[in-house]
């Protein structure tokens, strides 16, 4: 199987917007068509926080972000699959999804969580590498 991957994609902070202004679906709608036209199979989705919102609301910001790339892939579990690995891709390929893996890159929002993860301790019994106690 071939597989095409988009490396990096400003996706998430257009999703957000779109979201916190009621629309839905919005990868499914205005994403999805084009990228099976283009036969991708994944996504590497960063995240963007504008330097604006620096230092203080960035952290909430990439949330926001991640919390967007969650509920599009619920709305569209059949087209969408959150990817963790290389494996995760190969699957959901397989199953005609498009799979997408979020990214910090070496975005403002990576140098914010990367402080906030040095002053906390991650919780062990959270399935997500994403919690903190802080």
């Amino acid at each position: 199987m071939k597989y095409i991957i988009d490396g990096h994609f400003d996706l998430l902070s257009d999703v957000a917007v779109r979201r916190k202004n009621g629309e839905h679906n919005v990868i499914e709608r205005l994403y999805y068509p084009s990228f099976k036209k283009g036969n991708v199979t994944g996504v590497v989705a960063s995240l963007f926080v504008d330097s604006q919102y620096l230092p203080y609301g960035g952290l909430s910001i990439a949330m926001e972000q991640i919390a967007a790339l969650h509920c599009e892939i619920n709305e569209s579990p059949d087209l969408l699959m959150l990817c963790t690995s290389a494996e995760d891709f190969r699957k959901a390929a397989s199953t005609n999804k498009v799979g997408i893996l979020l990214s910090f890159e070496r975005s403002p929002a990576e140098l914010l969580f990367r402080k906030i993860s040095q002053k906390s301790k991650p919780n062990p019994t959270c399935c997500s590498p994403m919690t903190l106690n802080i």
